[in-house]
């Protein structure tokens, strides 16, 4: 099919498919940055563009992201979220160098974090990976995120490969790999400062979070009002040394790197910071097709779409940890064997035209409520 025609049609079926979303129901008149975070300009935030230019589902990258099984992430691999109280205590977190326990490379003081701060991985919860002699093996750590939001200070504060020393909880001491504690200004753009991330966003960007999945039994349409987060496989991926006549060899725009051993590893064809999303001839609303979870899935995949942030062993959406078990895997399983193979890339995504020029398929996110 001629690239403007395809464009066309494109358009066309984004208009026909996302008309009874925007008037699905009324939004929030605001929006608590805690729940629902980052600016409505932010990436995260924006939806399609109705000059959106789709491949299809028999595209090279369609194809590509299919290869692989889909999985969501909801507990181990996945980023717990701490919401902390004006009156908790605070908590210690040396960055450290792999392997070495001390000095620690810098030392972080969070001022305020639950007594009960829930880390990644239920390994986590019981065991630490302090080994004696003064090492850490950051190995042994399930990815180890974490977020710790401050609602009073309106900032969340994410850490890499987060796991507390010999003491355990009691010592209100973390230690997490060097480079990867950042502050996020939940009011901001998301983008800055760099994540920890494979793609250097941020952990929250693309989380699928509980009350989100909770709102889908009643409200699929509104559920999960953002783009999402999504990992693919090495094999998948796209090896910087096969792409150096683009700008950005190995990945594209909101990416702004890979992993360290991607030029090593990588192996396919899907650059980090591809945008996927599903394909509007998608019938949501067909009965019997998808779940209730499955529902607010496909609306936030078509609407907004998802970024590939990071590697994975599948290909892999994340929520946040602690999310309804059986919800959680009625999503997953419509992931799997309805909505991916309907998925496919947006081919002219860029900061320029988030999700495609034009129009925009779903309203802006509304303002944030007023401190509190």
């Amino acid at each position: 099919m001629p690239r403007p025609l395809r464009i066309a049609l494109a358009a066309a079926l984004l208009a026909l498919a996302t008309a009874e979303t925007i008037s699905a129901s009324p939004a929030p008149a605001t929006r608590e940055p805690h729940l629902w975070p980052f600016a409505a300009t932010s990436l995260w935030n924006t939806s399609l563009g109705r000059g959106a230019e789709l491949g299809s589902t028999a595209h090279p990258l369609s194809v590509a992201l299919r290869s692989r099984v889909g999985q969501l992430n909801a507990a181990t691999f996945t980023t717990p979220v701490n919401i902390a109280a004006p009156d908790d205590p605070p908590l210690t977190i040396h960055e450290v160098e792999m392997g070495r326990w001390s000095p620690p490379a810098r030392t972080i003081v969070v001022p305020r974090a639950p007594a009960d701060l829930l880390l990644a991985g239920d390994m986590l919860q019981s065991k630490t990976v302090y080994h004696p002699g003064g090492h850490i093996a950051f190995s042994n750590v399930p990815d180890g995120f974490l977020a710790i939001i401050d609602r009073q200070a309106g900032t969340a504060i994410e850490a890499y490969k987060a796991c507390w020393t010999a003491d355990g909880p009691s010592s209100r001491t973390l230690v997490a790999r060097k480079n990867t504690v950042r502050t996020f200004d939940l009011r901001g753009d998301g983008l800055e400062p760099r994540g920890a991330r494979a793609s250097g966003l941020s952990f929250l960007g693309g989380l699928i979070r509980r009350h989100e999945l909770e709102r889908a039994a009643t409200d699929p349409r509104n559920a999960i009002p953002h783009a999402l987060a999504l990992a693919i496989h090495n094999a998948q991926l796209l090896n910087p040394k096969a792409d150096s006549a683009y700008p950005t060899p190995g990945y594209e725009w909101p990416a702004r790197s890979f992993d360290n051993d991607g030029p090593i590893n990588y192996s396919g064809a899907i650059r980090m910071g591809t945008h996927f999303v599903l394909h509007p001839d998608f019938d949501i609303e067909r009965p019997g097709l998808l779940s209730p979870e499955g529902k607010a899935l496909a609306y936030a995949l078509r609407d907004y779409g998802a970024y590939v942030v990071d590697r994975s062993t599948y290909v892999s959406l994340y929520a946040e940890q602690g999310v309804d078990a059986p919800a959680a895997g009625r999503l997953k399983a419509d992931w799997q064997t309805k909505l991916l193979p309907h998925t496919v890339p947006v081919l002219n995504n860029s900061a320029a035209a988030v999700g495609g020029p034009g129009e925009r398929v779903r309203p802006a996110a509304p303002p944030f409520a007023a401190p509190r």
